[in-house]
């Protein structure tokens, strides 16, 4: 028999499991990621239009005040029987008298719809800068609800693009931060147009300094950002100096610093309330986000992965930088007093400043992989409900005029003298062409009150919700003297508290 056959075996071949990532996505931004994003802030965009546009009521008497300013200077007529405007005349007002001749008093508040609109577009790109896409939606998304984003875009005033402009500056200098010339040049021009643009802006102009100076830190160092921050308020204040003086502007800046339209008689305690109803729990989500990023530089969302960011102090300085301006600027207000108007302007630049560390804690507070989306769906809808009823009340606030100026239509003749509450109003209403500034007193500047017993004026409106020691002695005097009659009664305000009384001189 032949020997068996023997045949060679290899030894077993050993499994070995191949390396696998840790996670399945990539952290680095894509086409698709770049385009969801913009498809997300168009959507964010399109709400804040939504809310704005809901409001209405006739012109106040700030917005009555610049467009007649504006349609002096586009007609090259006298302006000098109006109000000062404290800003720039040349500037907001001659823009805002274009788009109202052309598209009505609804084409001038567009304009400063679409102001905000560009603002919010500039903090997204801010704070994407800063710290990252989800953050940017989420601050977009916080300051499209809250309710002096509404009011101002739908309010024919210079606040809306004094607050683009100051919005402007900030993005100038975080998006350029790596070039000091760059940065400076641009910021600078930007605050100085937001200083020309409304004088009360300049409160503002520290904080975009401030955040000149903390964004550099990490990259420059203390001294070199020193160095920026001071070129920087050089070259506003030489800037804004210039353009006062060339401009003839030295008048309407004193008034504006002696307090101006802005000037108010609410105690610190009401003002500190209000300001804290428009934008309390805005701030507070400002200063979480502060508080997360001095702790912690990055929420990284990759296992393992090694987060790199600035050091504690430089984090600390960047979330004081932008969040204070909406704290310190409101107790400055509750010390110098303004009216209720001006206060939610005011609060709404200084929330603007604040979206970016907003926007960080609401991602803060949303967690890694959208763990907790419960608070800050929390946080966006209170701010919805709120700012939806306080943007209503606050555009509400002055008296509806319309029923009144197709009263006076057939009443004021171009020979007349007449008083009024606020007569820029009555005005803006009738025209230029139908009545003149110089015609019209205003009831609580009105200087002699035996005027009105002499019976100088050919007709008389007065505001029941006017103080009473402005309508008491012109209501007396026409008792006194028997002049007049009672000619019409209007109801002007939306919960029927108020009336407009039409008084008209006996033939």
């Amino acid at each position: 028999m032949g020997s068996p056959l023997i045949t060679r075996q290899d030894p077993p071949r050993r499994y070995v499991l191949p390396v696998t990532p840790k996670v399945a996505w990539s952290a680095r931004p894509g086409k698709r990621r770049e385009n969801l994003s913009r498809l997300a802030l168009l959507a964010v965009l399109g709400l804040q239009a939504v809310l704005t546009l809901r409001l209405g009521n006739s012109a106040s008497p700030e917005e009555a005040t610049l467009l007649l300013n504006g349609a002096a200077r586009l007609d090259g007529t006298d302006a000098s029987g109006l109000p000062v405007v404290l800003g720039a005349p040349f500037l907001y007002p001659f823009l805002a008298a274009f788009a109202e001749q052309s598209f009505g008093l609804e084409g001038a508040r567009a304009l400063s719809l679409l102001a905000v609109l560009a603002a919010n577009a500039l903090l997204y790109a801010t704070t994407r800068q800063l710290f990252g896409v989800r953050p940017a939606l989420l601050g977009a998304g916080v300051f499209a609800v809250a309710a002096p984003t509404a009011f101002l875009g739908n309010i024919a005033t210079y606040d809306a693009f004094s607050l683009l402009l100051l919005v402007a500056a900030v993005w100038a200098t975080v998006r350029f931060s790596r070039s000091a010339v760059l940065s400076v040049a641009l910021a600078g021009l930007f605050g100085v147009l937001a200083f020309a643009v409304k004088f009360g802006s300049g409160i503002f102009l520290p904080a975009v300094v401030g955040v000149a100076f903390a964004v550099v830190i990490p990259r420059v160092g203390a001294g070199r950002a020193a160095a920026r921050a001071a070129g920087l308020l050089l070259v506003i204040l030489i800037g804004s100096g210039f353009l006062v003086v060339a401009g003839g502007l030295s008048d309407a800046l004193g008034t504006a610093l002696s307090g101006g339209a802005d000037a108010g008689e609410a105690g610190a305690g009401t003002i500190l309330y209000d300001a804290t109803a428009y934008g309390g729990l805005y701030v507070l989500t400002a200063l979480f986000g502060c508080f997360s990023f001095w702790r912690t530089a990055a929420m990284s969302e990759i296992p393992g992965a090694e987060v790199r960011g600035p050091r504690k102090g430089a984090r600390l300085l960047i979330s004081l930088s932008m969040t204070l301006p909406a704290v310190v600027l409101t107790l400055y207000q509750s010390v110098v007093g303004t009216d209720e108007g001006s206060l939610i302007r005011h609060v709404g630049i200084g929330l603007a400043l604040a979206t970016p560390m907003a926007g960080l804690g609401m991602s803060r507070m949303l967690g890694a992989h959208f763990a907790s989306p419960q608070y800050p769906i929390l946080v966006w809808i209170i701010l919805f409900t709120f700012g939806y009823g306080q943007a209503l009340s606050a555009m509400t606030a002055w008296p509806q005029t319309d029923n009144l100026i197709a009263f006076l239509r057939t009443e004021v003749k171009a020979e007349g003298k007449y008083l009024a509450p606020e007569p820029q109003t009555i005005v803006y209403g009738l025209g230029r062409d139908a009545t003149d500034p110089a015609q019209w007193t205003d009831v609580g500047e009105l200087a002699d009150a035996q005027a009105v017993r002499k019976g100088e004026y050919d007709l008389i409106v007065l505001d029941t919700e006017a103080a009473p020691e402005i309508n008491e002695p012109v209501e007396k005097e026409m008792v006194d003297g028997g002049r007049y009659r009672l000619r019409a009664r209007f109801d002007h305000s939306y919960d029927d508290s108020g009336d407009y009384e039409i008084w008209v001189k006996y033939r």
